[in-house]
């Protein structure tokens, strides 16, 4: 069974994995200062971060791998308290996967066949060759849609040639409007625990208003 990598199921496990982490500050907060949290469980280093915030940068490390968040002006615990996930994403300039902090998830290029399948279906309700076509080319991806390599490789080896099912049966643009390069991308699972886990230690910090986890 292939790893649920949905937002929801991440933050989920994220709750459950900083339970009992603790917050500790270098010190209170100064602009223009470096300014370090550890948070971790005391006695192991699973799901342990360090985070650091200089001027416009966050800087986090540990055992959820690296990434650097970046703004253009000054940054606080409490201003970064109050940026959602897709903005906080957004910010990534690097990460173990560079800057387009993404991973492959079968759940979504999955979801994403299921989708277009009904659109395909109801196109080509009164043309049984299409459906035909159709039939073989989402069979085709949904057997590939565990691997990126494999899901674009497929794409690769029909674009361009003269009887390409994708252009037939998604349209000539479809390489580059329908999404299907990138289907099954999703925000890196990483990432969100970054975002989840800065929250939860400034919280237990004391900024913020609330302090029950992300």
């Amino acid at each position: 069974m292939s790893r649920d990598l949905s937002f929801g199921h991440v933050i989920k496990g994220g709750r459950e994995e900083f339970a009992d982490h603790k917050a500790v500050a270098s010190g209170p907060f100064e602009h223009g200062k470096p300014w370090h949290v550890l948070w971790k469980k005391d006695g192991e280093s699973n799901y342990y971060m360090d985070i650091i915030i200089l001027r416009g940068n966050l800087y986090i490390s540990g055992d959820l791998g690296e990434a650097v968040y970046c703004w253009g002006g000054k940054v606080t615990p409490a201003f970064l308290l109050q940026c959602s996930f897709d903005y906080f994403w957004g910010k990534c300039e690097a990460s173990e996967n560079g800057r387009h902090a993404v991973q492959w998830s079968e759940q979504a290029a999955e979801a994403w066949l299921k989708d277009r399948w009904e659109d395909v279906a109801e196109e080509f309700a009164d043309d049984l060759k299409m459906q035909a076509i159709a039939k073989e080319l989402f069979d085709d991806l949904r057997n590939v849609a565990h691997s990126k390599f494999e899901w674009q490789a497929l794409l690769i080896e029909n674009q361009g040639t003269r009887d390409d099912p994708v252009a037939k049966v998604l349209g000539e643009d479809a390489y580059c409007e329908s999404g299907i390069w990138d289907a099954g991308e999703v925000p890196m699972a990483r990432c969100i625990l970054h975002w989840q886990g800065m929250r939860m230690a400034f919280r237990q910090l004391g900024y913020g208003e609330k302090k029950e986890a992300a």
